[in-house]
């Protein structure tokens, strides 16, 4: 039997999120068909450049589903807007947390699992519910003992996006 784990997580911030499961945080890129001749270059240049990526990966979208046995197709339907493609690919995963990231979005240099492992577990040590991986615009003020973590004033533009976000 297949438990939702989403309803049995602690709290954010809890001690016992010190030691944070990389299979309970899914990689999901969000794409639909039309752009589909990006998958390949994206993911291409994910595996190079994040060849240690601890996390399961899933691709997003409308009707065609992607060819590859190390990523795992997600497909939504026709004739749905943005938000609703992500909103139904979220729902039908048991992760607890996704690092997001959009089809476009063309890693070009190296990534580290140690150095986004420390950032994930700063984000369940200040209790955060989102966490930008890729800072621009940059953060109104950083947070003492949380080096490269900082926070948006409430009303700052552009303060979330979904390009590499936890």
């Amino acid at each position: 039997m297949t438990q939702d784990r989403r309803r049995t997580s602690s709290a954010p911030g809890r001690a016992d999120d010190a030691a944070i499961d990389p299979a309970d945080c899914a990689l999901v890129i969000i794409s639909c068909d039309k752009p589909r001749n990006l998958w390949g270059p994206s993911l291409s240049l994910h595996r190079c450049y994040w060849p240690d990526c601890p996390y399961p990966t899933f691709l997003v979208s409308d009707t065609v589903p992607l060819e590859d046995p190390r990523v795992r197709s997600s497909v939504v339907g026709t004739a749905l807007s943005w938000s609703e493609m992500a909103r139904i690919a979220l729902l039908s995963l048991l992760h607890l947390e996704v690092l997001f990231k959009v089809k476009d979005f063309f890693l070009t240099r190296p990534a580290s699992s140690a150095a986004i492992g420390a950032q994930h577990r700063s984000l369940h040590a200040l209790g955060g519910v989102y966490l930008g991986l890729v800072p621009l615009p940059r953060p109104n003020c950083r947070l003492p003992g949380h080096p490269g973590i900082g926070e948006h004033e409430r009303g700052s533009p552009f303060r979330a996006s979904p390009q590499a976000a936890l």
